[in-house]
């Protein structure tokens, strides 16, 4: 892989693991290999199949690799969460639903 392309994967992996509503960092190319990523992730749920090499271009090709990424370093961080900060979590959100349920409304 070109030190480009590593550099956009790598960036998009940025782009994608950014906590909604955070400020974007991304130069709008990453945000738009990111929706394009996005995009053609849904299509290949729905069943689309992309010949490889020629299908898509390099930049789609690198957004696609770092959608996965982003999604493997998530699943793992959430798979591997020290059990005091998953207690800390759940007593959390458990006093976030007495809340709910005491109040009669979300947030």
């Amino acid at each position: 892989m070109g030190r480009q392309t590593k550099g956009l994967t790598e960036g998009l992996v940025e782009a994608f693991l950014r906590p909604p509503g955070a400020e974007a960092d991304a130069s709008p190319i990453l945000e738009t290999f990111a929706t394009r990523a996005v995009f053609l992730d849904e299509l290949k749920n729905a069943g689309a199949v992309f010949s490889y090499p020629d299908a898509l271009s390099v930049g789609e090709w690198a957004a696609l690799l770092a959608l996965g990424r982003a999604r493997a370093k998530l699943d793992f961080e959430a798979k591997n969460i020290a059990p005091e900060d998953q207690r800390i979590r759940q007593s959390q959100a458990a006093n976030q639903q007495a809340l709910i349920a005491k109040t009669g409304r979300r947030g």
